[in-house]
């Protein structure tokens, strides 16, 4: 990490420290290189290795689940017409799963809270999901219902028609997200998509 040559960003216990002092740090119209072994400053706080913030912090995302059936087509049909689409795309969509994967991402430990149906679309979104190494314990199972759909219609000028079934994600209850709140407890941050059952 580069400092610079003013000490600007190190307390006044540290820049008087004579390890700081020692890597020349202080030394007028100079910039250095100086990762101290065992002191490093963040902000305004002062940190030793032991005592450095968790790299890798925990997340909780609480959010819909969805599959993205997205189909291009020369035009958007009227109604009662049929028209032939020329590609087609299936992927693992929605908030809940978005927001977690791009947590993933980012070197982050994340669990997902989302409710998914008793269907193939559940088993294409939980393997996705640990594709990314994001934990679904808490993913539950609404077997009566099928899991979330988006189906988009694009047409050659990119303007698309969407229809959204909510399915499975309509079931999530207070008492699913209960049933993780040690989980909510124990993360750094707690993601909440508002498009939930306002329950």
């Amino acid at each position: 990490m580069w400092w610079p040559s003013s000490g600007a960003g190190w307390s006044d216990s540290a820049r008087s420290d004579p390890r700081v002092q020692a890597w020349g740090c202080l030394c007028p119209k100079k910039v250095v290189a100086a990762p101290l072994p065992d002191y490093t400053v963040v902000g305004s706080r002062e940190y030793s290795r032991m005592e450095m913030p968790e790299r890798n912090p925990k997340v909780v995302v609480i959010g819909g689940a969805y599959i993205d059936l997205a189909v291009r087509s020369p035009h958007i049909p009227a109604p009662g017409q049929i028209v032939s689409g020329s590609a087609l795309s299936c992927t693992v969509a929605g908030p809940g799963p978005i927001q977690a994967v791009q947590a993933a991402l980012c070197h982050c430990e994340v669990s997902l809270i989302s409710k998914v149906g008793g269907d193939a679309f559940a088993q294409m979104a939980l393997k996705s999901l640990a594709e990314y190494k994001v934990d679904t314990e808490y993913v539950f199972f609404a077997e009566a219902k099928n899991t979330g759909v988006i189906v988009t219609l694009v047409d050659s000028e990119g303007e698309n028609a969407v229809c959204r079934y909510t399915g499975a994600n309509s079931a999530l209850q207070p008492a699913d997200i209960q049933m993780a709140e040690e989980r909510i407890a124990q993360a750094k941050v707690c993601l909440i998509h508002g498009c939930l059952p306002q329950e």
